[in-house]
């Protein structure tokens, strides 16, 4: 059976860029792998992680854990992005 479970630290993992993506001196989310294709951010692990709980018994099934983790990290992002903004 495929792995479901996943830390927090394996969703959040980044690709290891070959270079950044950066647009006119703006650095912009994700970067490119050697290749040249484009890389979204925190995509390593967590491709694998929704492939893998598409495939599961009860396709489509994201175990509870998963969301969790996700709805943390989504929430963290809209609390704290305020606090960076440029003024």
């Amino acid at each position: 059976m495929s792995k479901l479970l996943f830390t927090r630290d394996e969703l959040m993992t980044d690709h290891n860029f070959a270079s950044g993506h950066v647009v006119e001196g703006q650095v912009l989310h994700g970067g490119f792998s050697s290749d040249g294709d484009y890389l979204p951010p925190r995509s390593e692990i967590r491709g694998v992680a929704i492939a893998n709980w598409a495939d599961a018994p009860g396709r489509g099934a994201v175990p509870l854990e998963a969301l969790l983790t996700l709805a943390v990290a989504a929430t963290l992002v809209i609390l704290i992005r305020p606090a960076f903004r440029r003024r």
